[in-house]
């Protein structure tokens, strides 16, 4: 896993990547995974969401090696002067990609997941700058025997892409 992060620099995509251990995202559960199904996720979410038979139950954080937590920085300080970080959100998710990749490469799996309101508890617990954002919880480890992945169907070429 350190290999597959060291080949993505911060410096280069404004992003801050943490591997840490799932005992410390304690305060991941302070998103509260149930209020947002019950409350904050519309109707419609909700029933496509059935489809791939996901609920607020997210078995794949406790479950993982390890958690890969990946921060946006949409500004930084250099000598106490802000500056705005240009393309930051699209350089932070073409870095998720790049590691994406690499733990294919070497046998891991992982889901890319989103913060469900609960970045800033993260960012606090690790002691992360008040800047940076929760981009991707990234729980990785080795394929499980009894994990199940919902049938999609893929789009085709022709519905995502134009030729010119």
């Amino acid at each position: 896993i350190r290999t597959c992060i060291e080949r993505i620099s911060p410096e280069t995509t404004q992003a801050t990547v943490q591997a840490v251990r799932k005992t410390l995202l304690k305060a991941y559960r302070l998103g509260n995974f149930k209020v947002n199904y019950e409350r904050r996720m519309g109707k419609n979410w909700l029933q496509d969401l059935a489809k791939i038979k996901t609920t607020f139950v997210k078995e794949y954080l406790s479950d993982a090696d390890c958690i890969i937590l990946v921060f946006k920085e949409p500004f930084h300080y250099k000598d106490g002067v802000k500056h705005n970080n240009w393309y930051y959100e699209a350089s932070v998710s073409i870095s998720v990609g790049i590691l994406l990749c690499a733990l294919n490469n070497v046998g891991l799996v992982t889901v890319t997941s989103t913060p469900m309101n609960c970045g800033p508890a993260i960012r606090r617990l690790l002691g992360r700058p008040e800047h940076e954002k929760l981009a991707f919880l990234l729980p990785v480890g080795y394929p499980s025997t009894t994990a199940t992945v919902p049938d999609l169907e893929r789009k085709s070429v022709e519905k995502i892409c134009t030729f010119i």
